[in-house]
C-alpha cells in the first residue's frame, strides 16, 4: 500500500524516512517531489560492455541550462539525499517532465529497505529538450513492506552502490557474477554419462559432476526433463576444476 502525506510525515518523525534537504511544500497528497541536482554525466564508449567497467566524464549543468539529445543516455542526480529505513521507496517520473518527452529512468525505479543515497537517474529524451539544475524531475512514493526484513540494502556487504555521492554513479554491473548457459549441444555432457540407477532427477534439480577429461571445474546446473537428456547447463565459471553443484 502507498502512503499518504500524513503517513510520509510520521514515517519522517521517526526517522524511518530521511529526506535532505526537506521541503514541505514538495510534499504531494502520496509523494514527494525530487529535484534534478547540477551533475550530469555521460558514458565515454559509444559502445557500453555490460561485462566491463564503463567509466564516465562528469559535468555541471550551467546556469543557463543544457540541452539534452535524443539518443544519448545522460545519467543524472537528484539534489536530494534519502534514506528509507521501514519502507520500499520508488522513484517516478512527474507528468509535467514526462510531457516533456523526459524519462527519468530506465527500470530502475526501484529502491531498496535501507537504501541511503541521492538517486541517480537514467534520463533520454525523445526531442532536444533543455534542463535547469534545481528543476523538479520526479517523485518519491513509499510502499510498506510486509515482515522483517534480514539484510537491509545499507547492510549488505555486496551493495554496488552504498557510497554516498552527489554525482550520478556509472553501471555496476561488471561486479555481478555473469552465468552462461549452454544448451544440450555441448559435446562434453552427453548423456550417455548418466546411470539409469542413480541419475535420476527432478526438473531443475543440481547435480555434482567431475568433468575429467579437461581438468575443470564448475558449477553446473543440469535440468531435466523425464529422460536422461541434457536440456540445459550452467556455467557459473570457467577458470578451476569442473564442480557442479
Amino acid at each position: 500500500m502507498i502512503l499518504s502525506d500524513t503517513k510520509i510525515l510520521a514515517a519522517i518523525a521517526r526517522k524511518e524516512i530521511v529526506i535532505e534537504p526537506y521541503d514541505r511544500g514538495c510534499l504531494g497528497s502520496n509523494s514527494y517531489d525530487v529535484h534534478l541536482g547540477k551533475h550530469l554525466a555521460r558514458y565515454n564508449d559509444e559502445v557500453l560492455d555490460a561485462k566491463a567497467h564503463n567509466e564516465v566524464h562528469h559535468f555541471e549543468i550551467p546556469e543557463e541550462g543544457y540541452v539534452l539529445q535524443p539518443g544519448i543516455l545522460y545519467l543524472g542526480v537528484t539534489e536530494e539525499y534519502t534514506e528509507t529505513h521501514a519502507h520500499v521507496p520508488f522513484l517516478e517520473g512527474k507528468s509535467s517532465v514526462g510531457r516533456l518527452g523526459i524519462d527519468i529512468h530506465a527500470t530502475a525505479g526501484k529502491g531498496d529497505v535501507g537504501f541511503c543515497n541521492t538517486w541517480t537517474l537514467e534520463i533520454s529524451v525523445t526531442m532536444p529538450v533543455r534542463v535547469y539544475a534545481g528543476m523538479p524531475i520526479g517523485q518519491l512514493i513509499y510502499f510498506g513492506v510486509e515482515g522483517i526484513v534480514e539484510n537491509t540494502y545499507n547492510r549488505k556487504t555486496n551493495a554496488k552502490y552504498n557510497d554516498r555521492t552527489i554525482r550520478p554513479v556509472e553501471s555496476m554491473m561488471w561486479r555481478n557474477k555473469f552465468w552462461h548457459t549452454i544448451y544440450s549441444s555441448v559435446k562434453w555432457m552427453s548423456r550417455s554419462r548418466f546411470k539409469p540407477d542413480r541419475d535420476i532427477f527432478d526438473f531443475g534439480q543440481t547435480l555434482k559432476y567431475k568433468h575429467k577429461p579437461h581438468c575443470v571445474f564448475c558449477e553446473i546446473s543440469i535440468r531435466l526433463m523425464n529422460t536422461f537428456e541434457v536440456r540445459e547447463v550452467t556455467l557459473s565459471n570457467s577458470n578451476s576444476k569442473l564442480l557442479g553443484k
